[in-house]
């Protein structure tokens, strides 16, 4: 029998409605109903920017601060801080996990999907979580970590 985790990667900063659903009942929910354990990544801040340097820039919360927001808000112990989703795979391939189910937003799927099911094969499951993303919608279906971030960057907490 195959020894599989459910994960989720992401930047959570700040976490919004939409992140807590994609964790709550993508990540934690699905792993319950499959009786296999769960972990949460949230990007480490780089140290320099990188391609995209507007992210590095808007970034309002340190990676520690972050991180225990994302434990208090999920109540797990289960997050933790990672580089990459591809060094977060890599670690639970050497952890001994034979099956890793990825849950990504409906917003992630074209543009990080291909690469880690070329990369890992039959390693990872791709799991999808939520309806695509309209931006100029209220609530869950426009939740977005750029615009909290935006809003967080200019002092803005009402919104």
């Amino acid at each position: 029998m195959p020894k599989i985790i459910v994960t989720a990667f992401g930047n959570f900063s700040p976490h919004h409605i939409g992140l807590s659903a994609l964790v709550s009942e993508g990540v934690i929910e699905y792993a319950k109903k499959l009786g296999v354990p769960h972990r949460i990544y949230s990007s480490k801040r780089h140290l320099k920017p990188t391609k995209s340097k507007i992210a590095y820039e808007k970034a309002p919360l340190s990676p520690e601060r972050k991180l225990l927001h994302l434990q208090r808000a999920f109540q797990t112990p289960h997050v933790q801080l990672h580089t990459s989703p591809y060094h977060a795979i890599e670690d639970l391939i050497k952890e001994g996990f034979d099956q890793i189910h990825l849950v990504l937003g409906s917003d992630r799927i074209e543009d990080t999907a291909p690469g880690l099911v070329q990369r890992y094969g039959d390693k990872i499951k791709i799991v999808p979580y939520g309806a695509k993303r309209e931006a100029s919608a209220s609530g869950i279906a426009g939740a977005s970590s750029t615009k909290r971030r935006e809003l967080a960057r200019t002092n803005y907490f009402e919104g």
